[in-house]
């Protein structure tokens, strides 16, 4: 009989320890419905507040100076809060016309953008080539970071004297 007994309890342990082992089973998960929308039409995303950048600001100091009649093409850079212009003229001018034009386009420039407190101007073939060049690679997205001993060199050149 004792024989039977542990035979017993040895099934018993057998058949208990293979049910433990058997992967628990979950229920399936029901997909639930998504609501559907009782008003079809959304609303469009607000538009993100425009940021002036360099970029979109020297993009309307070459509009405002391109509009002259008397300028042929112009190229600009800003940095900070002042603006540096390489003016092409369509016509040669005398000396004394240059440079009202000159004065013409930074007034009317600092008026129509007030945030700029000042607009250097030059038809100096080298400095508005140099312009242009910089002007195309930060449009291209090159950091302007890299570009500032450039920049300050075109400065220089281009800040009236006794400032």
């Amino acid at each position: 009989m004792q024989k039977r007994l542990v035979m017993l309890i040895a099934l018993v342990l057998v058949v208990t320890s293979l049910a433990g082992c058997q992967p628990m089973r979950r229920p399936t998960p029901t997909p639930t419905p998504t609501p559907t929308p009782t008003n079809p039409i959304t609303p469009a995303p607000a538009p993100a507040p425009q940021q002036t950048t360099p970029a979109t600001s020297a993009d309307r100091v070459v509009r405002i100076v391109n509009a002259m009649p008397e300028v042929k093409t112009s190229y600009a850079l800003v940095v900070g809060n002042v603006a540096m212009v390489g003016v092409d003229m369509r016509d040669k001018l005398s000396a004394d016309k240059e440079n009202a034009l000159k004065t013409r386009i930074s007034a009317d420039t600092k008026r129509q953008m007030p945030e700029l407190a000042e607009v250097w101007v030059t038809s100096d073939p080298d400095l508005v080539k140099r312009i242009r060049d910089l002007a195309g690679r930060i449009s291209r997205g090159e950091p302007i970071t890299g570009l500032f001993e450039e920049i300050s060199i075109i400065a220089k050149k281009l800040q009236p004297k006794g400032s």
